[in-house]
């Protein structure tokens, strides 16, 4: 899900770096480079757990520090951008999570997602590497 949601912010225009061994998971930029968010991705099914580590490597960036927790199973998936200095670090019952202080994004993340899945849906069933091949990246980014 951490590509699929890279991906809805390349489908919105943004500039994504993935950081597959650290924290944040993403950053997304737009136009100025030092404009955009810092993102670490929770997709458990129930509970999310959040280190220092998680926190600490958003808010650090200088970029709008975002914790994103899919709200999967449920009538209606959704993406909760939670905003990491509104939190400590502890595990967190993702309805907990719903109550916690908001990022507004520049766009509809949750109709865009929608709209991601439906374009990428053949690469999701081939799998992880086929995605990572669909996010563009600047040469040396990787």
């Amino acid at each position: 899900m951490q590509l699929l949601l890279a991906l809805t912010f390349q489908d919105e225009k943004y500039r994504i770096v993935r950081n597959s061994v650290g924290v944040p998971d993403l950053v997304a930029t737009k136009d100025n480079p030092r404009l955009g968010y810092a993102l670490e991705v929770k997709t458990g099914t129930q509970k999310i757990s959040l280190s220092p580590r998680d926190i600490q490597g958003v808010v650090s960036t200088g970029h709008v520090p975002v914790i994103a927790v899919l709200i999967f199973p449920d009538p209606l998936p959704r993406w909760l951008f939670v905003d990491a200095r509104s939190i400590q670090p502890g595990t967190y019952a993702k309805h907990q999570l719903s109550r916690k202080p908001k990022v507004t994004l520049e766009f509809d993340a949750n109709i865009t997602f929608r709209s991601t899945l439906a374009t990428y849906h053949q690469a999701a069933m081939q799998g992880a590497s086929a995605l990572a091949a669909a996010i563009s990246s600047p040469p040396g980014t990787g």
